[in-house]
């Protein structure tokens, strides 16, 4: 079958699923539930209920990655978006699973089990990376307790003149306390950085755990995201290396966009 060709014959999973109590039957019986927990919500492999598909969502790719593998659906030209927090392969069920009619079945009670609006069926959903967002919420939830964010005065970075980004009382220009804490709970690789808007459109990296890069202006995808007022998740170059990143706007207590919360880790 061409790729991107296969349909399931089970559109509206959600009736399916309500339909059929036993559906999670056909999840169980070729072991899905080893790996993935006994209702989808994770074992030693990721939860299948958090709306983050890790190669897209549509139908074929989804058919294609169960009964293949993620090692071979890659060698047939499909792209993984993102990781999650485990970095091992998904191994082919294709020998497990006798009928494409149980299969079908298994991914619409996948869906089912999804938040609502994260799989319209032939639509592709880019979830965060696990990592980086669990990495940006920390970045976030430890700086706001240190009180609203504000921009007050200036102070140069890395050479630079840069607005002085405050969140309460503590200036966050040059200083790594939080950042380097953020990354270290990240694990190995992750980085950490906050921007300050600029007079301009530009944001200045004024605090980061990549000492070359301090001073320096978001730009690529997040950029272009971030500067239409969304945040950013996905591939992005960081210094001439490309990053599995996320960004998200800080704003103050008038609603503006004063900055940029960022984390990531080489690809």
């Amino acid at each position: 079958m061409p790729l991107g060709q296969l349909h399931s014959p089970y559109p509206d999973y959600a009736k399916l699923a309500k339909d059929d109590p036993n559906l999670v039957k056909q999840y169980r019986l070729p072991g899905c539930n080893e790996c993935h927990g006994g209702t989808g919500g994770g074992g030693f492999c990721p939860a299948l209920t958090q709306g983050v598909w890790l190669w897209g969502n549509t139908d074929d790719v989804l058919f294609r990655l169960v009964t293949l593998g993620s090692a071979e659906l890659e060698k047939s030209g499909f792209q993984r978006y993102q990781y999650g927090t485990v970095h091992g392969p998904m191994p082919p069920m294709g020998m497990t699973i006798p009928t494409s009619d149980q299969l079908w079945k298994i991914i619409a009670f996948i869906r089912s089990i999804n938040p609502p609006g994260t799989n319209p069926p032939e639509k592709v959903v880019f979830g965060k990376d696990a990592r980086v967002a669990q990495s940006i919420t920390a970045l976030a939830d430890q700086i706001a307790q240190l009180g609203a964010p504000k921009i007050e005065g200036k102070e140069a970075v890395g050479g630079k003149d840069a607005p002085a980004l405050y969140f309460g009382s503590t200036k966050m220009n040059n200083n790594l306390a939080v950042v380097h804490k953020v990354a270290e709970e990240g694990g190995e690789g992750m980085a950490a950085s906050l921007f300050v808007k600029g007079e301009g459109d530009e944001y200045m990296r004024v605090a980061t755990t990549l000492p070359k890069a301090l001073g320096s202006e978001l730009g690529g995808p997040a950029f272009d995201s971030i500067n239409a007022g969304k945040p950013y998740y996905g591939e992005a170059p960081v210094m001439g290396i490309l990053y599995i990143t996320g960004y998200e706007l800080i704003k103050d207590a008038s609603g503006a966009i004063i900055g940029v919360y960022a984390v990531g880790y080489k690809k």
